[in-house]
């Protein structure tokens, strides 16, 4: 789900009862894949008022084709309803509590061939006007499938979402040059998002949201091993072997008092919100680049940026795994390792001034990117509000819709970004990314745009005069955090486990401060 739940937003639902016609349903044989979370059934029951669709070209002895999920990422199980050769109903078995954010799912035996699929029933039925994609590629886990010789579009965006307007669908882009590509016809009806496509090859993966597994972060994070502005970093493993990676792009120590600002995006603490890896990533390619801006953006600060926050999560395609695990009762191997690395980056002496969380709403949210909650403490929040104007005025200035204002004040003390706001004074400001809008639908080139508009966007707000008093704030508590450290002697337990080491520094300040106050 999002950062917080999300109440009133419109879905926009829109009908054509044409692109159901012609044909009777089959009788051929059902077949599965042995990998698939799926079963295939004939239709038993058609209203008479439905007709279905068969491609008349198609061989009367043609197999079935199969739609599969059950491989790592993949969601939801499902059950197939084969209508007709050329048409599928698509339901799930598997209980989504998320709201529908994510697909992922396999056809086989589709070359030369027009499918329809027919995705019906709940988390479907909450995907509005999102238009789903597809891909040739023949591994998720290879860079290759996810590789763009385009930039972003240089339409202008007003001109781009009248064109939705006019057609009463999302505006999608151009995505030749890219290895994803919108279905050329989707349409809704009787509670159902039916699309149909004609496919050029025979095996093609369908997917809400582009996926972004681990195998994949690791592929692309060791590109990274040779880049000079870069240094990939693992800081352990997660409860089922897979590595944590983090991406540090900075200097080495310096004295106290030229230090740099330190910003740290990370992406995936909901495990199945994928576009905020992609933004992620935008933002890495950007700062390892030898482009000017880039160069300028790395003179300003430093950076520390996380694309996949739970790979084990994400290899479930769960939505909540380790999120709220950053609390002194509830360590796993995944916040224990993380909490290590921040708290041995503290102790250096390095800055770690701003943490942008990245996440995703549910389909039809109206915007690009929103800001679902600021620090609730008048001065933060008044901080938080100053970097969301930059960020929000760099993002219009790209064509992008932001909503200016957040939903509310808050905390979340027991994730990442609030164990370290709690710890080290770091400012938190959340951001939900969405690339499936009513009237403007994002692709891969756009979603790194992003990453990169709130790299240098984040950057220009911490170089300002008016970061002056976040970083007195984040110095002052960094102060009395090391003051508490050299008056504590941590057990032993407490010395191999940060979590509960800053929770015992927290715990005697805490003391402290209830002394000095009778």
């Amino acid at each position: 789900m999002a950062f917080l739940s999300i109440l009133g937003l419109a879905v926009f639902l829109h009908g054509n009862s044409d692109h159901r016609h012609q044909s009777d349903s089959s009788n051929s044989s059902s077949s599965s894949d042995p990998l698939a979370k799926a079963t295939t059934s004939e239709a038993t029951s058609i209203s008479p008022t439905d007709t279905l669709f068969d491609d008349p070209s198609l061989p009367a002895d043609a197999k079935d084709v199969i739609i599969s999920a059950g491989f790592e990422c993949s969601l939801p199980a499902v059950k197939i309803v084969k209508l007709t050769p050329s048409q599928y109903e698509v339901q799930s078995t598997q209980k989504v509590a998320t709201g529908g954010f994510y697909l992922l799912l396999r056809l086989d035996g589709v070359a030369g061939r027009t499918v329809q699929l027919d995705f019906k029933g709940s988390p479907f039925d909450k995907w509005g006007t999102a238009t789903p994609q597809y891909t040739y590629a023949a591994d998720l886990n290879h860079l290759t499938g996810f590789q763009s010789t385009t930039q972003p579009s240089t339409q202008p965006r007003e001109e781009y979402r009248a064109r939705s307007r006019a057609i009463d669908k999302p505006a999608l882009p151009d995505t030749n040059g890219q290895q994803w590509h919108f279905f050329s016809n989707v349409w809704h009806e009787s509670g159902e998002i039916c699309l149909r496509q004609k496919f050029e090859q025979d095996s093609a993966f369908i997917a809400l949201r582009v996926p972004y597994t681990p195998e994949y972060n690791d592929a692309y994070l060791a590109t990274l091993q040779r880049n000079p502005n870069v240094e990939v970093i693992e800081v352990g493993k997660s409860k089922e072997n897979r590595p944590l990676k983090i991406v540090k792009i900075a200097n080495e120590v310096r004295p106290l008092g030229q230090q740099k600002p330190c910003i740290l995006i990370y992406a995936r603490e909901h495990p199945d919100e994928q576009d905020c890896s992609w933004i992620a990533q935008g933002a890495v390619d950007f700062l390892a680049s030898d482009d000017a801006q880039a160069r300028a953006v790395r003179e300003r600060a430093d950076f520390v940026i996380i694309p996949l926050l739970d790979p084990d999560g994400a290899a479930s395609a769960t939505h909540e795994n380790i999120i709220s695990t950053f609390d002194v009762d509830k360590g796993t191997p995944e916040s224990l390792a993380y909490a290590a690395w921040f708290k041995k980056w503290v102790d250096e002496g390095r800055r770690l001034d701003l943490a942008i969380a990245l996440h995703n709403p549910p389909p039809g949210a109206a915007f690009n990117v929103a800001c679902p909650m600021m620090e609730p403490e008048e001065w933060r929040f008044k901080q938080c509000l100053q970097l969301h104007a930059v960020i929000l005025d760099n993002l219009r200035k790209s064509g992008y819709t932001v909503r200016t204002d957040p939903w509310g004040k808050g905390s979340a003390s027991q994730r990442l970004s609030g164990w370290l706001s709690s710890n080290y004074g770091t400012l938190v400001q959340p951001y939900e990314v969405n690339s499936l809008t009513p009237r403007q639908q994002l692709d891969l080139a756009q979603l790194r745009e992003i990453g990169k508009i709130m790299a240098c966007a984040t950057s220009l707000y911490l170089s300002s005069d008016q970061a002056k008093m976040l970083f007195a704030q984040v110095d002052q508590t960094r102060k009395q955090r090391n003051e508490w450290q050299a008056k504590t002697s941590p057990s032993s337990e407490a010395s191999n486990n940060a979590l509960r080491a800053e929770f015992t520094y927290q715990l005697n300040a805490d003391q402290r401060a209830r002394v000095l106050s009778r």
